[in-house]
């Protein structure tokens, strides 16, 4: 019986054994499992940070772009704000000349207004002047009509003089007289002509 005994014990004890590798086989393919999953995570996981590095170089090359796009914007900025300060003054230079301009032109206006002024006023006298000769001449043309009438009368009392001078002493002194009054009418005749031709 102790014989029997051992060898059950002994059967007892080795079944105990393949349970203790199964597990311990068990463990060991999970953990390689587990390690083979952590593997592959840390793959991914470096692949995705390999892929993040290349987006961050990418972002930091595309940010320098623009800080450089940065820079040569505002320099062309700056020339531009120059230009505009250039084109402003300019145009403050334009708005000045064209307000000289306006001036000179409306003092061209009022010089050409009084010159016309002057030029109808000097025709104004001018025609006063040819209505004035045209009366003079008319004057004039009627004073020698009269002073050559007078000169016929004057040679017609001269004659009638010589022939009332052997009839009567009395026709004599009346015929003086008569050619005295003739003489100052012709002599006040001629000084208007006198006046009227220096008036001319």
């Amino acid at each position: 019986m102790p014989l029997a005994a051992r060898r059950r014990s002994r059967q007892i004890g080795a079944d105990y054994w393949p349970g203790f590798v199964d597990a311990i086989a068990t463990l060991l393919l999970v953990i390689i499992f587990l390690l083979s999953i952590f593997m592959l995570a840390q793959f991914l996981l470096a692949r995705e940070i390999s892929g993040r590095d290349t987006a961050l170089s990418r972002l930091q090359a595309r940010v320098s772009e623009l800080s450089e796009l940065l820079s040569l914007e505002q320099g062309v900025k700056g020339s531009l704000d120059a230009d505009i300060a250039a084109l402003r003054k300019n145009l403050l230079a334009a708005q000045f000349e064209r307000n000289k301009l306006q001036q000179i032109i409306v003092l061209n206006k009022n010089d050409r207004r009084d010159s016309e002024n002057r030029l109808s006023n000097v025709t104004n006298s001018l025609n006063d002047e040819r209505r004035g000769k045209s009366q003079a001449l008319s004057q004039i043309e009627v004073l020698n009509q009269q002073i050559s009438a007078l000169r016929r009368q004057l040679s017609a009392i001269s004659s009638a003089l010589g022939d009332a001078e052997k009839s009567q002493q009395q026709s004599k002194l009346e015929i003086e007289d008569l050619g005295l009054r003739l003489n100052a009418a012709l002599a006040k005749r001629v000084k208007q002509l006198a006046q009227y031709r220096s008036a001319f």
